[in-house]
Order: C-alpha cells, then structure tokens, then sequence
C-alpha cells in the first residue's frame, strides 16, 4: 500500500504536527478548538480477501477522492493506516459541520466503486469527538474519535456516532478483548 500511496506516512505526519502544533501552543488550561473524525471502512477485509489486494488499493484510492471531494478546504484530512482514515476541523463550534460532513460522507461512500466491471458496495463508520478538557495530548483525541467510531460500528453499517464519554472505558475493554 504505501507504494500506492505514497504520502500517506506524510499527510499522517502533518496531521499529528497540526494537532500537536494546536496542543502545544495553547496557554495553560486552555482546551484547543478542534473537532476530529475518525473513519473505517467497513466490509474492507472482504473486498481484499475476496478480490485481492489490487481491489482494496483501488477501493482506497476511490475512497480519498471521495473524502476530498466532501471536505473544505481548510480541513485536513489523512490515511492513518489500512482502511481508517481521519479529518480535522480546526476552530470552535465545528460539531455540527462534523456531523453534516459525517452524513455526506456516508452518502457518498454508499455509493458503488468499479472494480474489474463489478459494482463493489462498501460503507464506513465514523467517529467524532470535540476537544474537550480531558484531551491532554493528539492521541488522546484520536482515541476518543476511535472509540466513536466502535461505538458506530457496533451500531451497523454506514453509521456515525459522537463520542461520549460514558462508552470509552466499555468500548475500550471490549476492543481490548478482540
């Protein structure tokens, strides 16, 4: 995958530097504005066990497009890694543009990707989480729109959810056990 996507290490590298650049440049107690979505594929082992490994690169190249095409342009968005990718938005009160953003993303990525002339179906679940007080560091943020997004994928197919803070220790031991 990384000779198919060759930037991916990059565009990851220079999300973390702009969250981090948002952390660390913040005063004392103070929580830095940003909003986070965290994205996977579902049903994408199939497409790679099913069709091959070519399919899945040409399904995830799809799916950029797709999310480039969904998000404006001053969001950030990154392949984290296999079939999860993440979207910043920075500024205050942007959880309502995450959960309109989450809703075309769902949209636009139910729709059918050619492959090889077969209409291959995929969908995703998506995560969300605002900072908040409790976010100290990138990571934390990440780990919280994770735990979204199990919560999502729990929930079906094409689903998005936004992180509560009640779900993360039962989520987090559930993800632990599989």
């Amino acid at each position: 995958l990384h000779t198919l996507f060759p930037y991916t290490t990059l565009f990851r590298s220079y999300l973390m530097s702009r969250l981090l650049s948002m952390f660390t440049a913040s005063k004392p107690h103070y929580v830095p504005a940003a909003t986070v979505l965290f994205l996977d594929l579902d049903r994408f082992k199939f497409v790679n066990d099913s069709l091959g490994h070519s399919a899945g690169d040409h399904l995830l190249k799809a799916v950029a497009r797709r999310l480039e095409n969904c998000i404006r342009g001053d969001d950030i968005f990154a392949r984290i890694g296999g079939d999860e990718f993440a979207i910043l938005l920075a500024g205050d009160d942007k959880a309502p543009l995450a959960i309109e953003l989450s809703q075309r993303i769902v949209s636009q990525l139910s729709q059918p990707v050619v492959i090889d002339g077969h209409d291959i179906f995929t969908s995703c679940s998506l995560g969300i989480v605002t900072t908040d007080a409790s976010h100290e560091t990138p990571e934390d943020l990440l780990r919280d729109a994770e735990v979204a997004m199990y919560v999502a994928k729990k929930k079906g197919r094409g689903r998005w959810t936004i992180f509560d803070r009640s779900e993360e220790r039962r989520v987090g031991k559930e993800c632990m056990e599989s």
